[in-house]
């Protein structure tokens, strides 16, 4: 159990007087362990422990880039630009092929090499970019709540004041998330266009077609001559990385969209089937359906919520009923906060226990 988890709240005080040992030392000792667990548990206010979530994946992701420009300069002969070209096209699945390895033994230790690239630190190179996107389509979010509010509160107007839900036609935030969609994959297409046009003298059509495989991970190989230049290389290493995880970000947004109008759809087919059997079998007590057994019901046939969640719920209330009533009282939330601090002690105590086995007595 790791110490830095649990919040003690206990004092020093309360943990000696709750320790039953004839020597006064070691109660002593037990006092100055908990002074310690409290210290370790409020670590958790301290800076570090406010840094970004994504941090150890970005170190992650520097140590392989680090560790592979080594081995691909020391092994191959690569500069540091061309290392991380050929690392970035081959995590990302890109693969252009301009640049490849040419020693036997290189080619088998890069094959696990590059597996664990594409699993570990590709995932938490798109992580990365996905809280990015995620931080920036804050706003679109907000716009989108007020656009659709200001549409549902002109259908209420139109129907005399009636909410009345009308599932035909996907809502308004459905169609603003699809074209958000498709603006950020057009806007990465001539990023890749404006990158390409750093080296070389191509076409437009040659350098949208580049970015285009790019961006799809297909990397053709067919637009030559190769990237030579140091900031060219850098900057395709760059767009490889951002264009791959924002368009992969991008597909899996409208596939969820239409998702969720296909469940939205289901779902409307069951609401019209719903008939009173199925409101019967509702009913868990046996005077009718309340409101309660309604919603929860209606939640189920939707398959909005597991059933056996749904029932390890239940039992856990009746649980904290102790009345048996049906509610949960002030009595009952009174035996519910003695438990859980209970608990608290149980567990500050053998923390307590077990970091004092491992401190010798002086």
């Amino acid at each position: 159990m790791n110490i830095h988890s649990i919040r003690v709240e206990y004092d020093a005080e309360k943990v000696e007087s709750a320790i039953r040992s004839p020597c006064q030392s070691q109660k002593k000792q037990y006092a100055n362990i908990a002074k310690n667990l409290m210290r370790k548990a409020n670590m958790d206010k301290a800076w570090w422990k406010k840094l970004p979530k994504w941090l150890p994946k970005l170190e992650v992701v520097i140590l392989y880039y680090a560790v592979s420009c080594w081995a691909l300069w020391s092994a191959e002969g690569m500069e540091v630009s061309e290392a991380i070209y050929f690392l970035t096209a081959s995590v990302t699945t890109v693969g252009y092929g301009d640049v490849t390895l040419q020693h036997p033994i290189c080619k088998m230790i890069a094959i696990p090499w590059i597996l664990f690239g594409i699993i570990v630190v590709f995932s938490c190179m798109t992580d990365f970019i996905r809280h990015l996107v995620e931080n920036t389509g804050n706003l679109a979010r907000k716009a989108e709540l007020k656009i659709e509010k200001s549409f549902s509160n002109e259908s209420v107007n139109l129907n005399n004041g009636r909410s009345k839900v009308e599932c035909d036609e996907p809502p308004v935030s459905i169609w603003i998330r699809i074209s958000g969609a498709a603006m950020l994959l057009i806007a990465v297409l001539f990023l890749g266009v404006l990158v390409r046009s750093t080296d070389g003298e191509f076409t437009f059509v040659d350098k949208l077609w580049w970015s285009f495989q790019t961006i799809t991970t297909v990397g053709y190989g067919d637009i030559s001559p190769p990237i030579k230049k140091f900031s060219t290389r850098i900057l395709a290493s760059i767009f490889m990385i951002v264009s791959v995880s924002t368009v992969a970000f991008s597909i899996g947004q409208v596939a969820l969209v239409f998702t969720e109008l296909k469940k939205k759809k289901s779902q409307k087919i069951i609401l019209s089937s719903i008939n009173s059997e199925m409101i019967e079998e509702m009913d868990k007590g046996g005077n009718g359906v309340d409101i309660n057994e309604y919603i929860v019901g209606m939640l189920q046939i939707l398959q909005e919520v597991d059933v056996s969640v749904v029932e390890t719920l239940r039992l856990q209330f009746h649980e904290h009923d102790h009345s048996g009533d049906g509610f949960l009282d002030k009595h009952d939330l009174q035996l519910i906060r003695e438990a859980h601090d209970k608990e608290m002690k149980r567990k500050t105590l053998e923390l307590a226990n077990d970091e004092w086995k491992l401190w010798p007595l002086n």
